[in-house]
């Protein structure tokens, strides 16, 4: 998968009749967002994301969401 896939994935997601779905589609956007478009301040939370995007990707489609999935990750391991 690639960042046009995850964003189609997203927009697709939010668009369906399911609540959980829709849900998942919004993290997903969440996570798109910040590894593609709008990057944290802080440079460590980039790096978590540039290196774990798709752990984190599972992670919300396990059922995480993505700042749940994110306080899991350390940039230092």
């Amino acid at each position: 998968m690639n960042d046009t896939n995850l964003y189609n994935e997203a927009e697709d997601l939010t668009e369906e009749d399911n609540a959980n779905l829709q849900s998942i589609g919004w993290e997903l956007f969440d996570l798109y967002d910040r590894a593609y478009n709008n990057h944290f301040e802080d440079e460590n939370l980039n790096k978590i994301i540039e290196y774990n995007i798709w752990n984190i990707y599972d992670d919300i489609w396990n059922g995480m969401t993505f700042k749940e999935s994110l306080s899991g990750y350390d940039i230092n391991k």
